[in-house]
């Protein structure tokens, strides 16, 4: 199929506003397939062959060609662009359209499903084959042998809602779900959506929630980067093929896990579990060196080595092996380390989806600048969630930030439909004081005042991060037991909190800590020897949470 793209450029924009998608100079390269003109042919269009196009009209005709005598250019007037008629296939209008298919689309409809939303009136437009699910699964509990969960087991909300959001779900409660519907063009200006498969959306408000893609190795920077056994970890599809390998080995081979973030070190962790063994290499000085500090990276990288997992840091890929079948072989650094692998999963950051709107929107971080609302700047009918939302973090003197992480896709995501409810927390319907709605407590102002949340799991241990990792730090405990860190900002306030192996208690205190922001004497921290001596300590420092949090303490010390 040849692309407008490959015209002169003086002939594009022409194109573009009368909807020639395709292009050859031969009628036998179209043909009809289910009501559908298609074209099979592919070729560089050069300003001497402008070849054939088509415009769209709303009848349904057999393939012809008319010469439009309206039609030349100025470089030759005498050559004309010939046009074929075909049909025009269906456009759809809805109020609200949700670009993107991943963890915040989910969250969007179930959000406005709780809230009344009006039927057929919200549509998900997806390019993944299955419905919105928990990303996170995919290094977790798909990769577990004991559970190998299925992507129908971990749709979206699963927890919130207690039941599937499944394709039987969108249907039922009036959502209109398009799987493998990938937008090819979106014009702000006209509120329309053109998609790769013909379809084209007309959206009062739109949200943006197109998430990020895996970051990759280019073969023209790292040779052989490109072969079999190299893989990638972001979809169901790139999942499934992780499970084979690790299923095709059967617990005898080695995998190279290249990256150090909470991704490559869940990946890592499923892996030794599925017996591999395992080689963890990274750039930095210790893992997750952008979160922990190094006193704390370096309790966990013990944690992976009594594991068995070999851990080489300051590596940074220089070129890959190939072996005689064309699959990987190693891998070669930059400092002349070599490290033999049967497959290499490649964990090394994530490129936000935001090609759609350059020259369109304003960007900001790497992602789409929004307000305290997540609207778009300049525009208050578009709305940019999850990773690609550029925000300012009201907590922390409105710094803009943007977060790759499934709490806050879905937060923002019911934030943004809350939004659009014009202020109105759930509707004002009987799912008002759904206690399933509990997810969203954040996000009931209209203003989306965010406190940054992470947690990760691997092997039995799980983090929890509250806030923001900035300042001097104090930790107490080790991991793999208990362990708290907090961070001290300039000003001698707590302004973030990590915890390891503690109780839903002692998480709620977390929590309130990171929202109240309260100040400390460091010299009293440093008198703190045991880490129940630091909650307690804490609550001292919340005394008008102190009362209730303390009341919900004793209620599950009866339980």
């Amino acid at each position: 199929m040849a692309d407008i793209g490959l015209l002169p450029a003086f002939l594009q924009s022409w194109c573009t506003r009368n909807s020639i998608v395709f292009q050859s100079r031969n009628t036998a390269h179209y043909h009809l397939q289910s009501n559908s003109l298609c074209c099979s042919y592919a070729t560089k269009i050069s300003r001497v062959n402008y070849g054939f196009g088509f415009w769209r009209t709303q009848s349904l005709v057999t393939p012809s060609l008319t010469k439009p005598g309206t039609r030349s250019f100025a470089k030759n007037r005498n050559r004309k662009v010939l046009v074929f008629q075909c049909s025009q296939l269906e456009s759809k209008n809805y109020h609200i359209i949700v670009l993107g298919g991943g963890v915040a689309a989910g969250y969007a409809a179930f959000s406005y499903v709780s809230m009344g939303g009006e039927s057929n009136q919200l549509a998900i437009l997806s390019d993944e084959p299955v419905p919105p699910y928990e990303r996170p699964s995919l290094s977790k509990g798909f990769m577990d042998p004991d559970i190998r969960m299925e992507p129908s087991e971990f749709y979206t909300c699963a927890a919130v809602a207690q039941f599937p959001q499944d394709e039987k779900w969108y249907e039922e409660h009036g959502v209109d779900l398009y799987l493998n519907t990938r937008a090819q063009q979106v014009d702000i200006s006209s509120k329309k959506i053109i998609c790769e498969n013909g379809y084209i959306f007309y959206y009062e408000k739109l949200i943006i929630a197109t998430g990020s893609r895996a970051r990759r190795y280019s073969p023209s920077q790292v040779p052989f980067s490109n072969l079999d056994g190299i893989l990638y970890l972001r979809s169901i599809e790139d999942a499934n093929v992780v499970r084979n390998w690790i299923d095709e080995l059967k617990g005898q081979g080695k995998a190279v896990v290249i990256g150090g973030g909470f991704l490559a070190m869940e990946i890592a962790s499923a892996l030794v579990v599925n017996n591999i063994h395992v080689t963890m290499a990274y750039p930095g000085d210790y893992l997750l060196n952008k979160l922990f500090p190094a006193q704390v990276a370096k309790q966990y990288e013990q944690v992976f080595r009594d594991k068995g997992v070999e851990m080489l840091n300051n590596c940074f890929v220089e070129n890959f092996y190939e072996r005689n079948d064309g699959f990987a072989s190693a891998v070669r650094f930059q400092d002349g380390r070599k490290v033999f692998g049967d497959f290499f999963i490649v964990c090394i950051g994530a490129v936000p989806n935001i090609e759609l709107f350059q020259g369109q929107l304003q960007l900001q971080n790497g992602g789409i600048e929004v307000n305290h609302r997540l609207q778009c700047v300049g525009h208050s009918d578009i709305y940019a969630v999850g990773d690609i939302a550029s925000f300012p973090l009201k907590a922390y003197s409105n710094r803009p930030v943007r977060i790759e992480h499934v709490d806050h896709s879905r937060k923002s995501a019911a934030s943004a439909i809350l939004d659009i409810f014009h202020g109105n927390p759930y509707g004002n319907t009987k799912h008002r004081d759904d206690p399933r709605l509990s997810v969203f407590r954040a996000a009931i102002d209209t203003t989306y005042n965010y406190i940054p949340f992470y947690y990760s799991r691997m092997f039995e241990l799980c983090w929890n991060f509250y806030g923001d990792n900035s300042g001097t730090t104090f930790v107490w405990g080790n991991v793999p037991s208990k362990m708290v860190t907090l961070w001290i900002d300039w000003s001698n306030k707590i302004v973030g909190i990590l915890l390891e192996g503690c109780s839903p208690f002692e998480h709620r205190v977390a929590h309130q800590i990171a929202v109240h922001r309260p100040k400390v004497d460091t010299s009293e921290l440093q008198r703190i020897a045991q880490v129940s001596q630091v909650f307690e300590h804490l609550l001292n420092l919340l005394p008008e949470k102190m009362e209730k949090i303390r009341t919900i303490q004793e209620e599950n010390v009866n339980k």
